[in-house]
């Protein structure tokens, strides 16, 4: 039998009693009955009955009296541990009582002494697998719907304080190193594809080349930003868990566990104590419902020992008047019998009544026991609770934050300021060769123009090169639309390079400012260097612009000399015509006197 168990009442001697009990109530129904038959018989066996008659009713005072004296109920009276433990509303269940008196004793002080003791950094560390594997003494009082391992949890506040955080996110970022150096041998060998093709000044070569280069400097790029995303990701958002993540779901377990340890043992507290307050509110109700009984039956016994002695009474004076009372006595030892009979069933009842106050008082006697044993296992373990608190608050204290903070910081430093010497790689190579294409579109118009103006001019000139001008025209525009289709696939290369950018420029400037450096944005820094290209480019057009125009302005100024001159022959021809024909006149009268005919006049030219 388990040493928390009820032990149920036995009647070793039920057997034994039950005779002594059936002869005591044989007694008082045999005296009753056969007073019955004596008064039945009264009239023919009055002068010989009338004696016993009269001392029957002493024997039957004395009968009822060894009745109250010798009765017992030595039989089970409905109480059991389950009855009792409803009656009492006990909350505590004895499958619950079993489990806590059966749990091995819990040594507080080697436990306080063991968490002391594991709050030392420079453990030795046989030393501390000793003290780790001393922890799995509270395991049997942890709490069964736990789910962090209470030891283990404890152990690893004391094994993080000897990882290296910068080693752990190192760790992480293995997997994405490997990547990493792939797209930077991709970057090396497009960089030696693209200087190759410059030193063989073959120009579709070096734009295939450039164009390579430009995607993976993209691709590069890209790899850096997916590293600072994993290391400024949470995790919800991967299912990689960080190192910063792990201290704090291990001081999250750490709490959770010491807290659900105390809430367990605060939860069997209070129950234990409400049980043991109902427990004895009960037997405080049972004694005054038992004392209540048990003055009621008193007074309902003394009431039935004067009833009775009336009733003897009233028999002897019956007697004395057997005659006249014939039928009256018949009609009294009727009563007789009923009371005898209530009194048998009063005693009964009462007997029954007294036995089941016994298993009440003797079941609730061991149930108070096992309850305060339960209350000595709650307040055992009330030390370890405070020490494991304040355990778990002082390694809380000492998680190393701050150094996997500063590793974290140092290393997203260094992958961005990577990232910042690949995106500006990126912004450069790709800036240049939009510059080198807008110079292409800019000569490829000027071709246009020029072609344009001979195809038109060709009708004015008599140039049969008029089908050639025309075909030219066509493909130096279609060149150019070509042109401006790279032109704008490399703007649009350019803006997936800024949104990129854009996505970890957050981080980029913490670090800088971290760092007190000053942040350039590429895109402004290669902005100077594309205005100086396109002016250098500019200007060389210029030099030829102006060449033209000198050779035009010498092409005006000898048209205006050659108008100028018409001009002038013009004015001296309308001279000449004036003067003919004023000399006309004059001419004609001379030779009207002369009597000759006057010639044409002639004009020279």
């Amino acid at each position: 039998m388990n040493g928390s168990a009820i032990i149920p009442p036995t009647y070793p001697s039920r057997d034994v009693q039950n005779v002594e009990n059936h002869r005591a109530v044989a007694a008082v129904a045999e005296l009753a009955e056969n007073g019955l038959t004596i008064a039945d018989n009264f009239v023919t066996y009055a002068e010989g009955r009338l004696p016993p008659l009269a001392v029957n009713g002493e024997r039957i005072s004395e009968a009822v009296a060894k009745l109250h004296e010798r009765y017992r109920h030595e039989r089970a009276a409905g109480w059991d541990e389950a009855r009792f433990m409803g009656e009492c509303e006990q909350r505590v269940t004895p499958e619950e009582i079993e489990d806590l008196c059966t749990r091995p004793a819990l040594d507080a002080s080697a436990f306080e002494n063991t968490l002391y003791q594991l709050t030392d950094k420079d453990l030795p560390r046989g030393r501390y697998l000793v003290l780790k594997d001393s922890l799995n003494a509270i395991k049997p009082h942890a709490p069964k719907s736990s789910v962090v391992n209470l030891p283990e949890t404890l152990a690893a506040l004391h094994e993080i304080q000897h990882v290296d955080p910068t080693e752990e996110i190192k760790d992480e970022l293995s997997e994405m190193d490997t990547q990493q150096h792939k797209y930077t041998a991709q970057v090396d060998e497009a960089q030696a594809v693209y200087d190759t093709a410059l030193s063989h000044g073959d120009v579709v070569e070096v734009e295939r080349a450039h164009r390579h280069l430009i995607a993976a400097r993209y691709e590069y790029l890209v790899s850096y930003v997916k590293r600072l995303h994993f290391l400024s990701s949470t995790e919800e958002d991967s299912e990689v868990v960080h190192f910063g993540e792990r201290l704090q779901r291990l001081r999250e377990d750490a709490e959770d566990a010491v807290k659900a340890f105390s809430d367990d043992k605060h939860a069997i507290k209070s129950a234990v104590r409400a049980d043991l307050e109902r427990c004895e509110e009960s037997r405080a109700r049972e004694a005054a419902t038992h004392e209540a009984a048990k003055a009621a039956f008193q007074h309902q016994k003394q009431k039935m020992e004067a009833s009775l002695s009336s009733v003897v009474e009233h028999k002897v004076q019956l007697v004395n008047e057997i005659l006249e009372k014939a039928a009256e006595l018949r009609k009294v030892m009727e009563q007789q019998r009923a009371m005898t009979q209530d009194v048998v069933k009063a005693v009964q009842e009462e007997a029954k009544r007294v036995t089941a106050h016994e298993e009440f008082v003797t079941i609730g006697d061991q149930h108070l026991q096992r309850l305060r044993r339960c209350l000595e296992y709650c307040h055992g373990c009330e030390p370890v609770i405070r020490e494991m608190e304040k355990y778990v608050k002082n390694m809380v204290e000492k998680l190393p934050q701050e150094d996997a903070e500063k590793a974290l910081n140092s290393i997203i430093d260094h992958e961005a300021d990577e990232f910042l010497k690949a995106y500006r790689a990126f912004v450069f190579v790709c800036g240049e060769l939009t510059v080198k294409k807008t110079h292409r579109l800019d000569t490829l118009e000027r071709q246009a123009r020029l072609a344009q103006h001979n195809r038109d001019s060709s009708m004015d000139s008599l140039d049969p090169n008029y089908k050639h001008y025309r075909e030219e025209l066509a493909e130096v525009l279609a060149q150019a639309q070509a042109v401006e289709g790279v032109i704008n696939a490399l703007h649009a290369t350019q803006d997936a390079g800024e949104q990129v950018f854009e996505s970890v420029e957050e981080l980029v400037l913490t670090s800088c400012e971290r760092a007190e450096k000053p942040f350039v944005h590429p895109l402004q820094e290669f902005g100077h260097e594309s205005v100086a290209a396109r002016t250098r480019f500019v200007n060389r057009s210029m030099k030829y612009v102006e060449g033209e125009e000198q050779e035009v302005f010498q092409k005006k100024a000898r048209i205006a000399e050659a108008k100028a001159l018409v001009e002038q022959e013009q004015e001296a021809l309308e001279r000449g015509v004036s003067a003919a024909a004023i000399a006309a006149p004059v001419a004609a009268s001379l030779n009207a006197a002369d009597g000759t005919v006057p010639a044409p006049a002639q004009i020279e030219a």
